[in-house]
Order: structure tokens, then C-alpha cells, then sequence
């Protein structure tokens, strides 16, 4: 999670009386604040405990990066890709729920057969900005003066095509996170093969470059560090495995 919305991952070794790390436990992203120097990108870090700033040592802090090309401190948060299509998202649902609330829409186009002057139509201009407009004053009941009458709009809902776009939504939201439609249960004819092939494609184009990276920086920044630098760390292989292969092998 932290990854996927911050870019970065902490860990602040908790050492015994002698000095070696016994336990590491997960710091909260927002809250770390790199500093540097002119001759070194992190020189110290400060954690903000809720109360106040502590210091804490590069050589006491595990620090994971997601890749950033344009940043050689801070990470890339990973949903930081898709920031306008989750916006869009948000706003298609909001619009979607008011009409479904209400069972209609106030149109935005206004006529009268009478005169009106300055006064009159500043005032129901300034009415209809105040009152109707947006999210969350939409679908209000309106009672007008003067003659005026409201023209049905020549758009509906329809005409937004919230089916396509949101499906449109769904598609760059599982490109962003590299998950395969398959895996969410949207694809007709699928079959075991096909199944097991989608799984390790994901294990071994998504999970487990992500999980050897892990492990390097664990190895590096850990075991090189603070013990011996024989010592190296390594996950299981979490790509599901070809049981035929490995009987024909």
C-alpha cells in the first residue's frame, strides 16, 4: 500500500543493547522527512511522531523506492499514473448517483416572451448560479417569474455515456496496476489453460520483480549492514508452477 500510494517503504531497525537489530517496524511515509548535504543525497532523517520530530540515522532506516526517473530520494506512488482517470472516476460516479436520486435534471437553456430588464435578469441570472449548477445542487425544484420557462436540454445522461467511459476507467486502472482482466473475473471463455497462464504471467511480470527487489534491498541494507555479508535474503517463488513441466523435466 504504501508502494502503490506514497512511492516509498520504511522500516526503522529496532536494536537491542548491543547495538543489533532485533525487529523493524513500518513507518508511516507522510510522516519522513529526508535531508541532505552537498556531498551526499540523504544525510539524516527526521520522523514526525505526532509530537515531534526524532532523528534517525540512514544506517537505522530501510528505505524501498518505487523507481522515480526525476527523483533520486522519494519514490513514484504508482496510482500517481492514473491521479486524472481516479478523479474522473470519482466525479462520473457522483453525477450518476445525483441523477439516480433525483430522476432528472433542471435544463440549463431559459426563455421568456417578456421584456425583462437589467435588474430582473441580473437577479435570476445570480439565482440560477447560486442555486442550481454542479454536483451538489443539481435536480433542485425551480419557480420562476416574469414568464420564464426552462427549454428541455438537448443532452440527457445518455449522451455521457457513463457505461463506455467507465469501462474505458477500468481498463487504465488495471493497465496502471498491471492486473490482467481475467484475474477479475470479466472475460467469457476462459479455460484452465488460459487461467494458469494469466496467474504466471502475473507472478512473473508483476509480483516477482517486485519481490526481488524487496529482497536486494533487504540484503543490502540489512544483512550487509548489520550482520554478515554472506547473509542474503530470498522469498519463494510465488509464480504458480508448471507441474507438467516439471514431469517432463
Amino acid at each position: 500500500q504504501h508502494f502503490s500510494f506514497y512511492g516509498n517503504w520504511y522500516l526503522y531497525k529496532v536494536r537491542d543493547a548491543m547495538g543489533v537489530p532485533r525487529q523493524v517496524i513500518q513507518l508511516r511515509p507522510d510522516r519522513v522527512y529526508a535531508y541532505g548535504s552537498s556531498t551526499e543525497f540523504v544525510s539524516y532523517y527526521h520522523y514526525y511522531t505526532g509530537t515531534g520530530m526524532v532523528r534517525i540515522e540512514p544506517k537505522d532506516i530501510i528505505v524501498c523506492r518505487y523507481p522515480d526517473v526525476d527523483n533520486e530520494v522519494k519514490g513514484k506512488a504508482i496510482i500517481s499514473n492514473i491521479l486524472d482517470v481516479s478523479d474522473v472516476d470519482r466525479m462520473q460516479l457522483a453525477y450518476s448517483k445525483k441523477f439516480y436520486q433525483k430522476g432528472g435534471f433542471l435544463g440549463q437553456v431559459f426563455t421568456t416572451k417578456e421584456k425583462m430588464s437589467a435588474t430582473d435578469f441580473s437577479r435570476a441570472k445570480a439565482e440560477l448560479q447560486a442555486n442550481y449548477g454542479g454536483v451538489d445542487q443539481s435536480f433542485n425544484v425551480a419557480l420562476f417569474d416574469n414568464d420564464l420557462q426552462p427549454i428541455k436540454s438537448a443532452y440527457s445522461i445518455k449522451d455521457a455515456d457513463i457505461t463506455l467511459s467507465r469501462a474505458n476507467t477500468r481498463d487504465e486502472v488495471c493497465a496502471c496496476w498491471q492486473v490482467n482482466k481475467f484475474m477479475l473475473g470479466l472475460a467469457e471463455n476462459i479455460n484452465r489453460a488460459t487461467a494458469q497462464e494469466v496467474s504466471k504471467q502475473f507472478a512473473d511480470g508483476v509480483i516477482e520483480p517486485l519481490m526481488d527487489y524487496i529482497d536486494q534491498v533487504l540484503t543490502t541494507q540489512l544483512c550487509h549492514v548489520d550482520f554478515d555479508s554472506s547473509y542474503f535474503i530470498k522469498h519463494e517463488n510465488t509464480s504458480p508452477r508448471d507441474l507438467d513441466g516439471d514431469l517432463a523435466y
